[in-house]
């Protein structure tokens, strides 16, 4: 390779590795969390646990909310420092009372399946106080900032235990929790993470300069002599284009994967880049279209990004004419405005240059606006010709008259005329093939190097000396060979085949023994009764059998993928299961049908249980809840440990009739992606089926499937 090329190529790269810093300073960081925890206390049931219910109670003076966030998933390394600001949000499920609250610190530990009022945690600090509620806040969010509580919290100064909302007299209202499926809305904490602002639009021109002397040129230096050979560069990036589950990636391997770039740190197969992935780094995030100052009449789009009252909003959903805020459901904060930093020192003063020559004369400006005709005067008479006086003394300059009052604000000036195109970039066109006529600017790899076309190649093949191949990464040493990788997830269960052709009937066996006397019986069916919640039930007098049927409850779907773009969609839930059976039981003894909730999104279906002795008791007969679908991230724990995502609920393995439930699925459309549930006649919905995957909000799905999983179903006959 020549001097010359090794040059461009270092700068190029150079360049390259710039870019793509500047790019990862630039986007800002932000996060949403739904509760880990939620449950309210009640003094008039002391001892009685809340935490599966589907509201938070606000009522003074006896119920008291209690909420906690997990906030694991904020990287180690960051601190209070970061959190530009924390956001508290609760839907208003119901205002009976209007009045006020108070939100304060927990000051112990505590867990929403075990809390009552008399084990209730202490309380500490108080973070808002008088917080209003009327009866028009029903159905909508309200907003706190909680800024200084979270920052304490990642700063380790004071334990994450969570939020109390403690009501004021009179107050009676009540919030949606994580529970709650019919509106799904539970409680949120919106943290926006401080990132470096986009940068400002350029100041005017400053005045032209005098021009000044021409210097004399100076004598030709001589020519420096042949520096030595540098060392061997760094291992080059291999760019495999597009990712791909069913490529081999080996290390310094780069792809782009929905819409971001990414570089291979492990070798990996079918392990999709994602923030959470050791095998993969984030090189160039997806990027977002900087359209300036919010203008009124500009019609913006998805991911446009405009800057206004000095913070950095992006829009989440089309809009115009919306001026972005904290309450404006169109736009999102994500670069809060930074305090003024103090003034710099002065510079020393520059020494004094040489008067230069006078210019050339520049243009002459154009012609001035004609002004209007004046009004022609009457002709007054000739007066005679009077001596030329003497000049007078300039009179004394008058004082400095008051400053007036300041105008009105002027109209917004016209939008600026569009920026110079960028500099053209790279098209990444694989590998190279002998058959395509390549155009300037195409990318290339061939025999592990990777070459930018700077003309038309006419099927001519990338080489060292070739006048329109430039060589941009060679390839790097072959590193040792990295230890085997662990063995992948288990994939989803394929479909069942089809049933092969009968085969021909065998001959009659022998007769079996004779089996044991069964349990008398009436001789009649004379009962039966459905279950849709869990209750207790006792067996009639002279009823020593029941035909018991069982549905297990549907899985809840997973939760998109891709940040706050939602670019991945995430996987049904699978259906619950079915059991059926006839068990003996005691004439006169209770017994209790417990009914499987359906997973929220990201759970699992609960089973469906016949039990003896009240609720808890011995499992006489269940169907079991399907399996959440998994997230469009690819790291719930379904992906690693069995049952697979999205799998069906099993039967029990005592039913003498019993089936798996249907399995979810992935898809990109608006559809339902839950398995199937069962129909049930007199029933408008079906039972046991699987919650739907989260789609990305640009899909502006007509009516968005139901997320959360169905609730199973029990029928029992005597």
């Amino acid at each position: 390779m020549t001097l010359h090329t090794e040059i461009k190529t270092a700068l190029r790269n150079a360049c390259i590795a710039i870019a793509l810093f500047t790019m990862l300073l630039a986007l800002p960081s932000y996060a949403q969390f739904t509760p880990s925890d939620d449950a309210y206390v009640n003094s008039a049931s002391s001892s009685t646990n809340f935490g599966a219910a589907s509201t938070l109670g606000v009522v003074s003076p006896s119920q008291t909310s209690y909420i906690r966030f997990d906030l694991t998933a904020v990287p180690s390394t960051y601190t209070g420092a970061q959190v530009a600001k924390a956001t508290l949000k609760l839907f208003v499920n119901g205002v009976t009372t209007a009045g006020n609250f108070n939100i304060d610190v927990v000051a112990g530990s505590w867990s929403e399946k075990t809390i009552t009022y008399n084990l209730q945690p202490a309380i500490g600090n108080t973070i808002a106080s008088a917080v209003p509620l009327t009866t028009a806040n029903k159905s909508s969010y309200i907003e706190v900032d909680i800024t200084s509580t979270v920052q304490s919290w990642l700063n380790g100064t004071e334990p994450n235990d969570g939020i109390v909302l403690v009501p004021n007299s009179p107050l009676n209202a009540t919030f949606t929790t994580k529970e709650n499926t019919a509106a799904s809305h539970p409680p949120e904490l919106d943290i926006v993470f401080y990132g470096s602002g986009a940068q400002g639009p350029a100041g005017p021109a400053g005045p032209q300069g005098l021009q000044g002397p021409q210097g004399s040129t100076g004598p030709a230096g001589p020519i420096g002599p042949v520096g030595p050979l540098g060392p061997t560069g760094a291992v080059g990036v291999v760019n495999r284009g597009t990712w791909s589950p069913s490529t081999q990636y080996q290390d310094n391997d780069t792809v782009s994967y929905d819409g971001s770039s990414w570089i291979a740190l492990l070798p990996s197969l079918d392990s999709a880049p994602n923030a959470t992935n050791p095998a993969w780094q984030l090189l160039a995030a997806k990027g977002i279209n900087n359209q300036g100052s919010w203008v009124q009449s500009i019609n913006y789009q998805v991911d446009d990004a405009v800057t206004e009252g000095g913070q950095f909003w992006i829009a989440i959903s089309p809009n115009i004419a919306s001026q972005p805020s904290v309450l404006n459901p169109n736009w999102q904060l994500i670069a809060a405005q930074g305090s003024q930093g103090s003034a710099g020192p002065s510079g020393p003063q520059g020494i004094q240059g040489a008067t230069g020559v006078t210019g050339l004369a520049g243009p002459a400006g154009p012609q001035g606006v004609q002004g209007a005709t004046g009004v022609q005067g009457a002709t007054g008479p000739a007066g005679a010709t009077g001596a030329t006086g003497p000049q007078g003394p300039a009179g004394p300059q008058g004082s400095q008259g008051s400053i007036g009052p300041i105008g009105p604000l002027g109209p917004a000036g016209p939008q600026g005329n569009p920026g110079p195109a960028g500099p053209v970039g790279m098209n990444n066109r694989g590998a190279w093939s002998p058959g395509v006529s390549y155009q300037p600017n195409d990318a290339v790899t061939d025999r592990g190097q990777f070459w930018l076309a700077t003309g038309v190649t006419d099927g001519q093949e990338p080489a060292a000396g070739s006048p329109i191949w430039l060589l941009i990464a060679t390839k790097g040493a072959d590193g040792a060979l990295g230890p085997a990788g662990p063995p992948g997830p288990p994939g989803m269960p394929g479909p069942v085949g089809p049933a092969g052709a009968s085969g021909a009937t065998g001959a009659a066996g022998p007769a079996g023994p004779q089996g044991p006397t069964g349990l008398t019986g009436t001789g009649i069916l004379n009962g039966t009764q459905d279950f849709t919640f869990s209750t207790a039930w006792n067996s009639p007098l002279g009823v020593t059998r029941v035909i018991v049927e069982l549905w297990g409850a549907g899985g809840g779907g997973g939760s998109c993928g891709g940040g706050i773009f939602c670019g991945s969609p995430g996987g049904g839930g699978g259906a619950g299961g079915y059991s059926r059976t006839v068990l003996a039981v005691t004439p006169g003894s209770s017994y209790f049908v417990t009914i499987g909730s359906g997973g929220a999104q990201n759970s699992d279906g609960g089973s469906t249980q016949f039990n003896q002795s009240g609720a808890g008791g011995t499992i006489l007969l269940q169907a079991g809840g399907g399996r959440q679908g998994g997230n469009g991230d690819g790291n719930s724990n379904c992906y690693f440990f069995s049952p697979a995502c999205g799998s069906g609920g099993a039967p029990d393995s005592s039913a003498q009739i019993g089936h798996t439930g249907a399995a979810g699925s992935f898809l990109s459309s608006c559809a339902a992606s839950g398995g199937l549930g069962y129909p049930v006649q007199g029933f408008s919905t079906t039972v046991g089926a699987g919650g739907s995957g989260a789609y990305s909000s640009s899909l502006s799905c007509a009516v968005t499937p139901q997320v959360t999983g169905q609730n199973g179903y029990a029928v029992l006959t005597w």
